[in-house]
């Protein structure tokens, strides 16, 4: 089990947060940057994303992708929002999703996790597990209807590590990303 630092409970007792679980409705625009979400379609994501749970921040860091903790160079009405909710002292749970025990994202709420974090405080993420449903893309069975060349079509490269392609599919967009996602979750995979 993880202790907080006294800093992060003398923020935590300070500020007197309170988190909120998700709004994956309002989310489903954020997790569509992920294929595998996409392909179980919205009333499947929030189905799984319920079934999650929250985690400190403290607890997954150096193996969470896809942060920005650069609080200032942030959008500011993302800024403005977070510092409403921070007064009022409800924040709604930043999301992350778990490939593999080494392997998590941040999906949605950066601009939260990093508030919390630059005030102090060990945020709690709301962790969605689909480490084992990824076990379904790995098994070499063709799930759905198959687009051979799609990655290369897309302009994206299966060349480099696991981490290599998941900062990769950070930086890039759309079909890009989505396909930089499903070649490092292919990588991920367990050799049989």
């Amino acid at each position: 089990m993880n202790q907080l630092t006294l800093a992060q409970l003398i923020g935590e007792i300070i500020h007197e947060i309170k988190y909120s679980n998700p709004n994956f409705n309002n989310e489903w625009e954020e997790a569509e940057r992920y294929t595998e979400f996409v392909e179980m379609g919205k009333e499947e994501w929030i189905k799984i994303a319920n079934q999650g749970a929250p985690v400190s921040y403290s607890s997954i860091k150096d193996k969470l992708g896809n942060v920005d903790l650069n609080f200032d160079g942030l959008e500011e009405p993302k800024k403005k929002r977070f510092i409403d909710a921070f007064n009022k002292g409800t924040i709604e749970m930043p999301i992350a999703v778990k490939f593999s025990d080494n392997d998590f994202d941040l999906v949605a709420g950066n601009t939260r996790l990093s508030g919390l974090v630059r005030k102090g405080i060990d945020p709690k993420i709301w962790i969605v597990d689909i480490s084992e449903l990824s076990e379904n893309f790995k098994d070499g069975k063709k799930k759905g209807k198959s687009r051979p060349g799609r990655v290369k079509k897309s302009g994206a490269s299966c060349k480099g590590s696991v981490t290599d392609l998941r900062k990769k599919a950070k930086n890039a967009s759309g079909e890009k990303a989505k396909m930089y996602h499903w070649c490092a979750n292919m990588k991920g995979g367990k050799k049989k």
